[in-house]
């Protein structure tokens, strides 16, 4: 048992580190956006010159825009790297895992399908835990989330910055 406790254990590292690259990814969306609609919202007022209605609508638009986006990308992230409320299971992480590496595809989906039966503590069902689990403790499952995919999307958070920098 000693295996598929530690395959869970890697397991469980790679949903938190799915959800800390979900995470990052929505903190860069976040701040590219928001600023971005911040910068286009305020020019429109600024050159629009409208009355104090418009002005409303525009501020509470903003306002529901991005608390929308800071929802979506940034507190619904949190709240799995947290495991608070629904988060991701062990069998959509196998999933995710089995995507990127070709040697485990179905290996590790079926090690948790044979680890949920074994609760009538078959020493048939045991032994092939065993086997499976030994198979799959040499592959890492925290390499199939690579952060420097992230660095392309640094570019969209840097330029509403780099115009906000530019005005003051």
């Amino acid at each position: 048992m000693g295996l598929e406790n530690n395959l869970l254990k890697k397991l469980e590292s790679f949903i938190s580190k799915h959800y800390q690259n979900l995470l990052l990814k929505g903190i860069l969306y976040f701040v590219a956006t928001s600023l971005l609609f911040f910068i286009t919202v305020s020019a429109i007022e600024h050159f629009g010159n409208f009355g104090v209605s418009i002005r409303t609508f525009l501020f509470w638009l903003l306002i529901i825009v991005n608390s929308t986006i800071l929802w979506k990308w940034i507190i619904i992230p949190l709240k799995g790297l947290y495991r608070i409320g629904q988060s991701l299971t062990h069998q959509e992480a196998a999933n995710i895992i089995g995507k990127h590496f070709s040697e485990v595809q179905d290996k590790l989906l079926n090690l948790l399908q044979l680890a949920e039966i074994s609760a009538e503590d078959n020493d048939l069902i045991r032994a092939s835990i065993q086997q499976k689990s030994k198979a799959l403790s040499p592959v890492s499952f925290s390499n199939a989330i690579d952060f420097s995919e992230n660095r392309q999307l640094l570019k969209y958070a840097l330029f509403p910055i780099g115009i906000l920098i530019f005005l003051f």
